[in-house]
């Protein structure tokens, strides 16, 4: 790599990179697998193989287009996984298909989970390897079984239990080591059996969605072929020999992105950005009641969850799959596409109505509190107030503030059967719960035309193979988002309904699955996350000279290795920007953390309303570690 800046130097100016000059990208290794991707297709179709990309270049396809793809994506990667490696279908069993050799986990179930790929350290003069990490085998040891034992920073051992001996069962290929949307808010489903019976393992928040984050087989064996699974990077300190802190690939990329405009090339050896086919998976999952389990309604899977906020300790239990992002890097879309859906009927009315069809459409209403103007997505209802600038050259600025109205006395103290949440952060209102009575922005009517397509080839699929009771005809495509698109102004993206031809509407370009991203700054996101860049715009309104708009997805048109342009783009991909590619992780948030921090897994939250304890004893020498932040944002190094 050709540069005039050492990793010291470039960690010690990374804030000034946008003066930084462009930096050569060598090394553009591609791993196996993934440079035959199989072909689009302009339909939907049941098939196990995973499509490469849009069937039109992802800029300029349609709205149809990009869920046609979401869709597809969805249908193979559920597909059953063949025993003994990951990420692999089972091709000799239909889609939804149980019994012998079908029942296993789903292939997006066997990616590797985000500490499976980055590992906790102890220390930065300890480097440990990811579970199963082997450097002969062409896939690095990819289809090791899971294994969390040595992932985190310290052990975390099975939950004591009041039986004389402890049940032994294999790992969880489910590993839900998060307990809320990323620092800013706990989320609840009314639904949700609270408490537990006495007969199911003990869950302190049996309410509480709990989240999990995964990557496939091409996204690993690039960090393995790197050895690029410390944080930020493995590269040694000159001086002491232990990893340095804010050097090497990820700084040195964070500079590029500064200074281009645009990402490396796919598959870098030198800098960071991903190959690709990389997919990454987020869902969130939740406990269901006997009726719910017994329903076919929710795909259910064993997960490994964690207890006890001063001395973790894991248990593991069935839970219900209510929630899943998927995103992938694709030839068109270097910046991904992220699809995400939902199980059809999460939003309730407080008698349990659901709000939404199995398509998206709405065909029931939660009443507003009393006192609260309609529409109301929420009781109290939230909005977003843009901080008042400091005065130059006084910055970083204030936080984002959201007021309540009714006023915050009013929150919402029988959310019944409805979803609800509990906001975290400061200068969110954090007294009380707030229900979910519908989307800020309902699903477009393109989306639900292509869920209505999808649900009736699964249905043809299914009755051909004769499998009934199908849980995956209760789920439905949310949104799509395949572009870039710039908001250069404060407030929500405003255009004129929902277009049916692109993916340039409210909906669309404020993404959020309303399980994942509940919080009102994740709703209506756009901007950044850290003190001075407002997640609504930014916050150097007013003053002078003219504002800086806070971009955060930068793009080259059409594999171009110019100068790119950038975008103060919403929703998923705005957040991913703001999170991923800012951060020299490209647009993966996983890679841009890097290792497993001391405060994962998470555990519930004491801000949580349940009983945060777990009921057994604790193990001895237990080290008191803070409950109510589990994790910490990163903030915004480039603006």
């Amino acid at each position: 790599m050709s540069m005039t800046l050492t990793p010291r130097a470039l960690a010690a100016t990374a804030f000034a990179a946008l003066g930084l000059a462009g930096l050569a990208v060598t090394g553009g290794w591609m791993p196996p697998r993934a440079t035959a991707a199989p072909a689009a297709t302009a339909a939907i179709a049941i098939s196990p193989n995973v499509p490469g990309d849009l069937a039109t270049a992802a800029p300029a396809a349609s709205l149809n287009d990009a869920a046609t793809f979401a869709w597809n994506e969805f249908f193979a990667l559920n597909w059953a996984a063949a025993p003994g490696k990951r990420d692999t279908a089972a091709t000799n069993c239909a889609f939804g298909q149980t019994g012998p050799g079908c029942s296993g986990p789903l292939v997006w179930q066997t990616f590797r989970g985000k500490a499976e790929i980055f590992p906790g350290q102890p220390s930065f003069t300890s480097t440990v390897k990811p579970p199963g990490y082997d450097p002969s085998d062409p896939r690095f040891g990819y289809d090791t079984p899971p294994r969390y034992g040595n992932v985190y920073p310290f052990a975390v051992p099975q939950c004591p239990t009041t039986n004389a001996s402890q049940i032994v069962e294999p790992a969880a290929w489910l590993n839900l080591d998060e307990t809320d949307e990323i620092t800013l808010a706990n989320m609840f489903a009314g639904s949700a059996p609270s408490p537990l019976p006495s007969s199911a393992p003990f869950n302190s928040a049996p309410q509480l969605v709990r989240f999990l984050a995964k990557a496939n087989h091409v996204e690993y064996m690039y960090v393995a072929k790197n050895k690029w699974w410390g944080f930020p990077d493995n590269d040694p300190d000159p001086n002491t020999g232990s990893p340095a802190p804010f050097a090497g690939p990820q700084m040195e990329t964070m500079a590029y992105v500064a200074a281009n405009h645009r990402d490396p090339a796919p598959g870098s050896s030198t800098l960071i950005s991903l190959p690709n086919g990389s997919i990454e998976i987020k869902a969130g999952w939740r406990v269901l009641t006997a009726a719910e389990a017994a329903s076919h309604a929710f795909v259910q899977q064993r997960a490994r969850y964690y207890e006890n906020a001063n001395n973790p300790c894991w248990l593991q239990a069935t839970f219900g799959l209510v929630a899943l992002h998927i995103i992938q890097k694709t030839p068109s879309a270097p910046y991904f596409v992220y699809a995400t859906f939902e199980q059809s009927d999460n939003i309730k009315t407080a008698a349990g109505v659901p709000v939404e069809d199995v398509n998206g459409g709405v065909v029931a209403m939660q009443a507003c509190a009393a006192g609260q103007a309609s529409p109301c997505p929420t009781s109290p209802t939230e909005q977003l107030v843009q901080p008042t600038p400091p005065a130059p050259p006084q910055t970083p600025g204030p936080f984002p503030v959201v007021n309540l109205t009714p006023a915050a006395s009013a929150y919402c103290t029988r959310p019944q059967k409805r979803i609800y949440y509990l906001n975290e952060q400061s200068g969110t209102p954090t007294g009380g719960f707030i229900c979910v009575n519908r989307r800020d922005n309902d699903i477009p009517t393109q989306i639900q035309s292509v869920n209505a397509q999808a649900h009736a080839v699964l249905a043809t699929y299914l009755a051909a193979k004769h499998i009934t009771n199908s849980p995956f005809a209760h789920y439905k495509l949310v949104n799509v988002q395949y572009q870039p698109i710039d908001k250069p102004y404060a407030g929500p993206y405003r255009a004129a309904g929902s277009n049916p031809n692109t993916g340039a509407n409210p909906a669309s370009y404020h993404l959020a699955n309303i399980v994942v991203e509940t919080n009102r700054s994740l709703q209506r996101f756009s901007g950044g996350l850290s003190p001075g860049i407002s997640t609504d715009y930014n916050a150097y309104l007013g003053i002078s000279p003219p504002p800086v708009i806070h971009q955060n997805v930068f793009y080259a048109a059409n594999g171009s290795t110019g100068h790119g342009t950038g975008n103060n783009m919403g929703g998923c991909m705005g957040c991913h920007g703001s999170q991923g590619q800012l951060q020299g992780g490209n647009f993966s948030v996983i890679f841009a953390r890097g290792a497993t921090t001391a405060n994962g897994p998470e555990v519930p939250s004491n801000l949580t309303p349940m009983t945060m304890t777990v009921l057994h004893a604790t193990r001895a020498n237990a080290v008191p570690r803070h409950p109510t932040r589990n994790r910490h944002l990163v903030t915004d190094r480039i603006r």
